[in-house]
């Protein structure tokens, strides 16, 4: 599922509006999380400067070095197809829908991961129920991740498994 032009528009509004009042999310899921406040001005501590680089940082490479799939071709790209081949691990199915996973195929375990956003991964194991990994894969494509904590490299990372 491709994120549509009104997510687009609610992402850029939520960031906009951030961004004028100074983070007022952001900060307070910071202070949650570390307990101190969140200094952008003169970041000092670890957490502090990958909020800042988040917010400031708009290298090209990020995108496609946070896109599972687009970094392969990257790492190929970079290192040669024999190179890349011994250090890449094999991509078994890609799905864009989560619905057209061959099930039949399960007779290893392995992770299902999502292309789009980080901690979207899932352990499947010979016997599991394919419409709970399915209903699983499907809720994973519903959403933009990345936009609550200013992650923008996730936003157009194309949605799949």
């Amino acid at each position: 599922m491709i994120i549509s032009d009104i997510q687009r528009i609610r992402d850029w509004f939520f960031n906009w509006r951030e961004k004028v009042l100074g983070f007022p999310k952001l900060k307070k899921m910071f202070y949650h999380v570390h307990g101190y406040e969140l200094n952008l001005k003169s970041p000092m501590t670890l957490p502090e400067r990958i909020i800042y680089k988040k917010l400031n940082d708009r290298n090209p490479l990020i995108p496609i070095t946070s896109d599972k799939l687009k970094v392969r071709e990257y790492i190929k790209n970079v290192l040669g197809d024999s190179e890349a081949s011994e250090i890449l691990i094999p991509i078994y199915f890609v799905s864009d829908s989560g619905l057209d996973i061959p099930h039949q195929q399960w007779e290893f375990e392995f992770f299902m991961k999502a292309n789009h956003f980080s901690g979207g991964n899932l352990l499947v194991k010979p016997g599991e129920d394919p419409a709970l990994v399915k209903k699983t894969c499907v809720k994973w494509l519903e959403n933009s991740y990345g936009q609550a904590m200013h992650e923008w490299a996730y936003r157009d990372i194309a949605d799949c498994m």
